[in-house]
């Protein structure tokens, strides 16, 4: 080989080592456009409460505990408010009605406004109690019941009595108490009581061995977690479970007080309403 081949030769291999050593960077892929998608005016809203009111008892400016209990999706199924977010109100109007409260038309009241509640991507929701205007919500007693079964659940209780796993449900909602689900002495029991009462969702959890997971989500609702921190703790799948316990719950502490009594309003835990987009807004859905 000559010199000069032997050299373009040399200086060829060069190039092509230097090249294997460096590899041309691939452009990053682009991400997904996000959805537009609208929350209509008057779209209505499923709500379930966390903590028990009473009138006279919870003060004006209480805070109200809430959850939405159905997901919010536009016509393309595009989830605006998703299932499991946290809300709050705040009492407005709280009055128990005295011996002369009928002839003084000063009747037992107890009314809240929302003040918090957010879409998928953190836009404050307007509610109110009326699909049409603004107006406050009022419990009463015509719309502080529980879910269907009322039957099966008399027949429960006289049947088991003193069930540990009922009391334990109660405990759950009440401030400064967390019972342990997964406890041998309750998780059978309260297994039961799920087959009783058709609960799928926390008979569900039970059998994963993770029906603390209703326990850690409701904790976090209370403390005012956003979805996206609720999603992220792995706890998300347990809010049709947290629905179920919160109805439960509220019949157990409406049995244990011995039903609506006197001229009072009560409202227990897992009582239902619904609210109403007050305005319509454009909800930004990143994927």
């Amino acid at each position: 080989m000559s010199r000069m081949r032997l050299i373009s030769f040399l200086g060829l291999a060069a190039l092509v080592l230097v090249g294997c050593g460096h590899e041309v960077a691939k452009p990053a892929p682009t991400p997904p456009a996000p959805i537009i998608a609208s929350l209509a005016l008057g779209t209505p809203i499923k709500l379930v409460l966390l903590g028990q009111m009473e009138s006279g008892v919870s003060e004006k400016g209480s805070e109200v505990p809430l959850m939405v209990s159905e997901d919010v999706s536009d016509s393309s199924g595009h989830v605006l408010i998703a299932k499991g977010t946290p809300a709050k109100g705040e009492i407005t109007w709280s009055r128990r009605e005295g011996t002369m409260g009928a002839l003084m038309k000063q009747p037992a009241r107890l009314d809240f406004k929302l003040v918090s509640l957010s879409t998928v991507d953190g836009q404050s929701v307007e509610l109110s109690a009326d699909a049409s205007k603004p107006e406050e919500f009022r419990f009463d007693r015509e719309n502080t019941g529980y879910m269907d079964g009322t039957s099966k659940f008399d027949d429960l209780i006289k049947e088991q009595g003193d069930n540990v796993a009922l009391k334990d449900v109660a405990d759950l909602f009440a401030d400064g108490k967390t019972p342990d689900l997964n406890s041998p002495a309750t998780k059978e029991k309260l297994k039961q009581v799920c087959q009783r009462l058709s609960l799928h969702e926390t008979e569900r959890l039970i059998d994963k061995g993770e029906v603390d997971k209703a326990s850690t989500l409701l904790r976090q609702v209370k403390q005012g977690a956003s979805i996206a921190t609720i999603g992220a703790g792995g706890a998300l799948a347990a809010v049709g479970a947290v629905t179920e316990l919160a109805a439960l719950a509220g019949r157990v502490t409406n049995h244990v007080s011995g039903m609506l009594q006197g001229r009072n309003i009560r409202a227990y835990v897992g009582t239902p309403f619904t609210a109403y987009a007050l305005k319509g807004i454009t909800v930004t859905i990143r994927n």
